[in-house]
């Protein structure tokens, strides 16, 4: 499962870049097509894999270096996330959630394992914004 994350999300990201330059039609419609088929990869995968993926995405659409949460994680869900960070050889990540609840489910990821390394400004939508960077 190693770099399974980056893998797909390299792949969406040439063929959302290819629908946004296609001019025909019948072209946009095959590559629709097949992003559809990229994502259904995640069919099968657990809510917890899926919500990987998906702060995975928006985190490199962000321009940031790292896996980033920044969304409500649930705290029932951080020792599967962190377990999958490990198979897809994620050593490092950020945690700037500012949902109520946010302070356990950083002090879950301690617990799992993580190591909050120091505060760090990343790429939030459309803002800098603080987050914790941990080490796993």
């Amino acid at each position: 499962m190693q770099n399974i994350l980056k893998d797909l999300y390299e792949k969406i990201t040439i063929i959302r870049n290819e629908i946004t330059h296609a001019k025909d039609a019948q072209v946009k419609s095959e590559l629709i097509e097949r992003l559809n088929d990229e994502y259904a990869i995640l069919g099968d995968c657990s809510k917890p894999v899926k919500y990987l993926y998906s702060e995975y995405e928006r985190s490199m659409d962000n321009g940031n270096a790292l896996l980033d949460f920044s969304g409500d994680v649930y705290i029932d869900y951080v020792d599967q996330l962190v377990a999958c960070m490990k198979e897809c050889g994620i050593h490092a990540f950020t945690y700037s959630s500012s949902w109520s609840g946010a302070v356990e489910v950083a002090w879950a990821f301690q617990e799992q394992g993580c190591v909050l390394e120091k505060m760090v400004k990343i790429n939030g939508n459309h803002r800098i914004v603080p987050a914790f960077l941990f080490k796993l």
